[in-house]
């Protein structure tokens, strides 16, 4: 049986990524070089990562997310700050959302990670408390990027946005990036 590389996302609406698009370009004038920032289309909020599950548990996949989807009312998505993703040893630029967000959002994966638990699935549970991120950059072997500091994210710079669905994505890794395909759509409660 073949294993594909799942995940459970918050895909972002166009007028989040376009202030964040401008934001990103501001960094990467300032950046030092290697630094690899994403493209615009990869951004999204990890909620969940599956890792390499089976195509046979796809269906069990699918029908937890509807369920819990069906559990939450959407959650309100707002953006803290850009800062990195360690203050020891930083590897990525992440887009923070603000604790409220982080809270809803983990309530979310906490409920999913019981479903699919309970479904049968193998999950390797990390034990970290949720901070919902979008990955905006990775920083190359060696380089930390020590010149950026910290970049607010004002209220009125990105507006907060209550997405409709949450998504089970696969991403498939190649030598030129990744790329993310949505398998599905599960729409919250209404």
């Amino acid at each position: 049986m073949s294993t594909r590389r799942l995940f459970i996302a918050i895909n972002l609406n166009k007028d989040i990524v376009r202030c964040l698009e401008e934001k990103v370009s501001n960094i990467m004038c300032e950046a030092p070089p290697g630094i690899r920032f994403l493209r615009p289309e990869l951004w999204h909020i990890t909620v969940f990562f599956l890792g390499y599950q089976d195509d046979g548990d796809l269906p069990l996949i699918t029908e937890v997310i509807d369920e819990a989807a069906k559990n939450f009312f959407s959650p309100e998505i707002v953006l803290d700050k850009i800062i990195y993703d360690s203050l020891h040893r930083p590897r990525m630029i992440w887009a923070v959302t603000d604790q409220k967000t982080s809270e809803s959002l983990g309530l979310i994966r906490e409920d999913l990670e019981q479903k699919l638990i309970d479904g049968g699935l193998s999950l390797k549970n990390n034990g970290k408390k949720f901070q919902g991120h979008i990955t905006l950059a990775r920083f190359s072997r060696g380089n930390f990027g020590q010149k950026l500091g910290e970049i607010n994210l004002k209220s009125r710079d990105i507006d907060a946005y209550f997405p409709e669905t949450i998504d089970l994505m696969e991403s498939q890794l190649s030598p030129r990036g990744a790329k993310y395909s949505v398998l599905g759509r599960s729409k919250f409660r209404e």
